[in-house]
């Protein structure tokens, strides 16, 4: 009974849509019995992980609308490709609707734990551990609202029905809350985590670090809609001096060097046996069959790649981001383990009704003439699949995968660290870091590569350039690509995603739609639904272009 009534808070405290406009109910059972001890309320905790490998996050709803909308993927279904593929999202897109109640539904759990479950000093070391805890999440939720749709309700107290009609608040609002609770977390949570398997005190401190190179980015990109007003300067408590947005990003991103490593081999990172919780790996999601019976991989799988032939598969890379990668660094061991570009694919005989091997290769015509030839029925074979998401066992009939989803991982942090010191005039410093990367990249073959070859004496703007396309090369689908697409302004959105996008020199018309060339691919747009049934909002409150 104890555990059915804990499991209950997790499960169904849940969220009751008036429309779209999200609301929690008051807690269905007993508060002394649900928080009775460090093991229930980390109970609660993970419903708010159980909620980030549902549907509408991780497992599908998450990749659906960022990484089809981040200009680098995109989706083999016309209807996707079409509207939010082409820079072109529309406010009534379900899949839209979901993704905000996602977030904001993490956030209202997490404010009732943290409500529940207050920070005093009578808390032991594993209740801060879980205090801590849910403020990191908390921020990690804010941090991906407010860059997804910039002013938007900043809530963070237990929502009740008098309270459920919330005006928008500005991005530097949000982002002091971000800060704030990321200060909490960094103070309580431990360096070994709650568990294995959870995030540890370095994540809080790497999260810190990648929210102040995005308001320092902000500031340098030069335009308005871009800068976060009034973030309060940190300082360094040795010297008592105020430090830049970018000397914040490096003394949190510093604190994080070495808590972690790279794994020897790149292509082993997203094996599903071998890359779960590896010596990279910061912050990252487990699937598994009890919990989630249809992974995040069956949505980058062909259908025909695994025996049970029905796998989504939709979601694909541009040609110009696949091209750009091969162009720079022909022999990269990375390649194989990012690009899907031919393969025996799996057919039910039509006899016997077996499934047997094709009697052809499925073969991608990505980044040659051929692809002009292609017609509209052949779109899947202009567009490379991402390797590193998709299932493993071939010999597989069901849709579930043990693969985690990594979110954060010690090669962003090490692409981080490059950035940061090339932006504060230490190119030589940030050639170290990026040189990390390489050499583990170059490494990851059977027989070492000499490609990608290690930097040295790049100007700062040279190294600049690269880092950009390392960072693409490195991480391309692990989630960050919407946001490393704009983080630098609408100028380069343009120059750097759009433009390629464009001009591709084997651009199909049949295959292919152009990207939207206005700010409006910056921001999502904030769901109808809750424009419409939030009291507090009316369609003045929607983003530009929407």
């Amino acid at each position: 009974m104890k555990n059915n009534q804990i499991l209950k808070y997790i499960i169904l405290p849940l969220l009751i849509l008036s429309s779209c406009t999200i609301k929690e109910e008051p807690p269905l059972a007993d508060k002394d019995l649900i928080y009775q001890d460090v093991t229930a309320k980390k109970a609660v905790l993970d419903g708010v992980y159980a909620l980030m490998i549902d549907f509408p996050a991780y497992k599908q709803g998450y990749h659906d609308t960022k990484q089809t909308h981040s200009g680098i993927l995109n989706s083999k279904q016309s209807a996707q490709r079409t509207t939010f593929g082409s820079l072109n999202m529309d406010p009534t897109f379900s899949g839209l609707d979901n993704s905000w109640n996602s977030y904001y539904s993490a956030v209202f759990r997490l404010n009732q734990f943290l409500y529940d479950v207050p920070l005093t000093e009578e808390s032991t070391d594993s209740e801060r551990d879980l205090i801590g805890n849910a403020h990191f999440l908390r921020a990690f939720q804010y941090f991906h609202i407010v860059r997804s749709w910039g002013d938007v309700p900043l809530v963070t107290s237990p929502t009740s029905e008098e309270t459920i009609h919330n005006a928008k608040s500005s991005k530097s609002d949000v982002y002091k809350q971000i800060i704030a609770d990321l200060n909490v977390a960094i103070d309580n949570m431990s360096e070994a985590g709650i568990a294995p398997g959870y995030p540890s005190v370095h994540a809080a401190e790497f999260l810190l670090a990648k929210v102040y190179m995005w308001i320092a980015s902000a500031e340098d990109s030069g335009e308005e809609e871009m800068l976060i007003s009034g973030i309060p300067f940190e300082t360094d408590t040795t010297t008592n001096v105020e430090l830049t947005y970018w000397q914040s990003a490096k003394a949190h991103a510093d604190k994080v060097y070495g808590m972690y490593s790279l794994v020897p081999n790149y292509n082993t990172l997203f094996d599903a046996k071998e890359g779960n919780q590896t010596s990279e790996s910061i912050f990252e999601l487990n699937f598994n069959s009890e919990v989630a019976q249809v992974s995040y991989t069956a949505i980058f799988t062909p259908n025909n790649y695994t025996k049970g032939l029905n796998n989504y598969g939709r979601i694909v890379v541009n040609p110009e981001v696949y091209t750009k990668h091969i162009n720079t660094h022909p022999t990269d061991p990375r390649f194989i383990n990012n690009y899907l570009s031919e393969y025996i694919g799996y057919a039910r005989d039509q006899a016997t009704g077996e499934v047997v091997e094709s009697q052809w290769p499925t073969v991608m015509r990505i980044h040659t003439e051929n692809r002009l030839t292609l017609r509209e029925n052949q779109v899947g074979s202009g567009y490379g699949n991402l390797t590193k998401h998709i299932i493993k066992d071939r010999d597989q009939t069901t849709l579930d995968s043990p693969q985690g989803f990594i979110i954060y991982r010690y090669a962003d942090l090490l692409l981080m660290l490059a950035e940061i010191e090339n932006e504060l005039g230490n190119s030589s410093q940030g050639e170290v870091y990026l040189n990390e990367v390489l050499e583990r990249a170059r490494n990851s073959a059977e027989t070492p590569s000499f490609e990608p070859e290690g930097v040295n004496g790049l100007s700062q703007e040279e190294l600049r350039e690269r880092i950009y396309n390392e960072r693409e090369f490195e991480l391309i689908g692990e989630g960050e690509d919407w946001y490393e697409a704009r983080r630098r302004g609408f100028a380069f959105f343009t120059s750097h995603v759009i433009e390629p996008h464009n001009n591709f020199i084997y651009f199909n018309e049949n295959i292919d739609v152009l990207f939207n060339t206005t700010r409006k691919g910056m921001l999502l747009p904030i769901p109808l639904n809750e424009i419409t049934n939030n009291q507090k909002m009316t369609s003045a409150d929607q983003n530009f272009g929407y």
